[in-house]
């Protein structure tokens, strides 16, 4: 091919039906040159062509799809798709691709100071879609209905959850009720279809008995579960549940920040708390905490676990064998854990919660090389592997995903960069994989 910026990503494989290419800078025609045998005929998105002879698409702009027909006499044939993506769009690069990976469909929301878009990729680093977003955007994903949703980010910085059909239409924009903050960190949609958010509400408190002023403001994490008419049916503010004074680090204003929230095998919920670097399990029913995992007020004796504390953690979730697995990011640690430094991890803890134990039974961490300041997640996935999605990388690694089996042994990566030397790689929130 020529006037494009790389080659065929991947490599081209007749097995292989779709791939990725970027546009030269400046943009410039296309040209594509395709070679098939003697008794085989090509088309160039619909028109016949010769084989080995370049032609040159004039009016195939960046952000379409160019495609290849090879058809044989009997009539049978293959189309292979050429994913031309806009010029903004980060380079993507997978830099390990085994038989051991899962192939379900990957969806990040890649974000810089050069662009914004939600993807979902197919295991080639090729996009099924894309869709560039002005605003910075989160947690791009499907849901178990069939729907997709991404946090938007309106001015003021607050947010709204932009909901959208099987085709990608935009179909609803869901806030909290009678918030004013909507977060950005955490939707979903239950089964009955309700929905589940949180709101970082600023609210004034009294915070003279922990050395504060009488007339402060502090963002309480409230969490909603609300019907799709717009009926709060649970609510849920961390100032009932979470001292003031067990906040760490970053932000005496967002003290508990709240980022996620998983639903239980029993219905209970299962929520973090980045700013007191604590995992609840909170009772959906009446909302009293059944247990606290980590931070200040620690229920649970760390087992086997050489750092014995969660440090700013996300994503907390319980798999199929009952364990509790997260993304424990490295900062904002209880106790204080000088000896750890820059240490991101995944760990897989086994909870008694009767003996109130947390067993450290798995954990894959990339030392020295992969540290995530913010964002991240991990996911246990159908095949036994877990997925990283690698959130803000503080090195300015361009890794973005990693699949690693029981043995700690990576099946699959996918680094995205920009081509430019002073643009820093843009970083996914979370990354995910869902089946279609």
């Amino acid at each position: 091919m020529a006037g494009v910026r790389l080659a065929l990503t991947p490599g081209f494989d007749p097995s292989v039906a779709r791939y990725l290419i970027y546009p030269a800078d400046p943009v410039q025609a296309v040209s594509v040159t395709a070679v098939a045998g003697d008794a085989l005929t090509i088309a160039l998105n619909g028109d016949a062509i010769e084989s080995g002879v370049a032609t040159e698409l004039e009016d195939v702009e960046p952000g379409s799809d160019i495609e290849v027909t090879v058809s044989n006499e009997a009539g049978a044939s293959r189309t292979y798709t050429l994913v031309y993506v806009p010029s903004n769009f980060p380079e993507l690069k997978v830099t390990v691709h085994t038989p051991e990976a899962s192939t379900d469909p990957i969806y990040v929301s890649p974000q810089s100071n050069v662009s914004t878009y939600i993807i979902k990729l197919d295991n080639n680093g090729v996009p099924y879609f894309y869709r560039e977003i002005e605003s910075p955007v989160y947690d791009f994903k499907k849901h178990p209905n069939g729907q997709y949703s991404y946090a938007a980010t309106l001015p003021g910085d607050t947010y709204e959850q932009v909901l959208l059909d099987a085709s990608f239409e935009e179909v609803d924009r869901i806030t909290t009720v009678g918030l004013e903050n909507t977060d950005n960190h955490e939707f979903k949609i239950l089964p009955n279809g309700n929905y589940i958010m949180i709101a970082y509400e600023r609210i004034e408190r009294d915070l003279t008995s922990f050395g504060g002023a009488e007339d402060a403001r502090v963002a309480d994490s409230i969490l909603q579960e609300i019907s799709p008419e717009r009926e709060v049916l649970f609510e849920w503010n961390s100032w009932d549940y979470v001292s003031y004074d067990e906040h760490l680090g970053e932000s005496a204003v967002d003290y508990a920040h709240a980022n996620s929230i998983a639903i239980d095998t029993d219905e209970d919920w299962l929520v973090s708390l980045r700013g007191t670097s604590q995992v609840l399990k909170i009772d959906r029913s009446s909302g009293d905490v059944i247990w606290r995992l980590g931070g200040v007020s620690n229920e649970f004796e760390f087992i086997d676990d050489e750092y014995a504390g969660l440090c700013g953690q996300h994503t907390p979730a319980r798999i199929d064998n009952g364990h509790l697995l997260m993304f424990d990011n490295g900062q904002n640690c209880y106790p204080e854990m000088p000896e750890r430094g820059e240490h991101t991890r995944v760990v897989e803890y086994a909870l008694d919660e009767t003996a109130m134990t947390a067993q450290l039974v798995w954990s894959y961490s990339r030392r020295g090389e992969l540290y995530t300041k913010s964002q991240g997640s991990a996911q246990r996935l159908p095949n036994g592997n877990t997925f990283i999605g690698w959130g803000y990388l503080t090195r300015l690694k361009a890794v973005m995903a990693t699949e690693v089996n029981a043995e700690g042994e990576v099946v699959f990566e996918i680094e995205a960069s920009y081509p430019g030397p002073d643009d820093p790689p843009p970083a996914s929130y979370r990354a995910i994989r869902i089946p279609d």
